[in-house]
């Protein structure tokens, strides 16, 4: 078992977990990190009134959405992308509601390697998002080298940038405080191109939808 003490008590107690054995440290780590909230957006569709994702090697693929007193949401594109009709709404409200609930997988706060590797590592997009009721939250993702368990370290993933990691990315948040590894599994449905939200739509194609970029 292992020795805890309870806040206020005046012993610590051996405390263990049934058929179990070995030190209970594992479960109850001392480190923040471990701890923390990894929520990087948490923001209701109807509460959003702006987004900007810029694309650094894609400016072509960067846009905002914006939304008016009246309620209703614009989507503007690069000025070199020209005139794109109608927003496909379907798409638009989709989308908002992606920022609901996006968590980062790890912090690295600390980590002797993050300020060389944010030094050396171009970054892949700027996300921007702004509330009702002051919330706001940037975000810098950069693109993290491979490692060994990158699935593309030996087998190429048609469409990516295949010297990066195609699973995870680093990224920088809450004013600069933070940094953490993001998953693409997660963030996927948020790094859309602008264009798509003139498309029509076809079944399952707002959140499954692996978009190519346009260069």
């Amino acid at each position: 078992g292992s020795y805890m003490l309870i806040e206020g008590a005046a012993r610590p107690f051996i405390v263990n977990i049934p058929l179990f054995e070995g030190s209970l440290t594992p479960r109850y780590s001392a480190d923040l990190k471990d701890w923390r909230d990894r929520t990087v957006f948490r923001i209701p569709a109807e509460d959003i009134t702006e987004i900007s994702v810029q694309y650094v090697d894609e400016p072509l693929n960067s846009f905002k959405m914006q939304r008016g007193a009246d309620g209703s949401v614009t989507v503007s594109l690069d000025p070199q992308m020209g005139e794109q009709g109608e927003p496909n709404m379907s798409r638009v409200q989709s989308y908002l509601g992606f920022f609901a609930d996006v968590n980062c997988e790890g912090y690295t706060n600390g980590e002797p390697f993050m300020d060389s590797m944010l030094s050396t590592c171009p970054r892949r997009c700027i996300i921007d998002v702004i509330g009702k009721n002051g919330y706001t939250q940037h975000v810098t993702v950069f693109w993290r080298p491979l490692y060994r368990r990158s699935k593309n370290l030996n087998t190429p993933v048609p469409g990516h940038k295949n010297e990066y990691d195609a699973d995870r990315y680093f990224a920088v948040f809450n004013d600069n405080r933070d940094t953490a590894v993001i998953q693409e599994f997660v963030f996927g449905k948020i790094f859309r191109a602008g264009y798509e939200f003139f498309q029509h739509s076809s079944p399952a194609i707002d959140t499954t939808v692996i978009h190519e970029h346009r260069h």
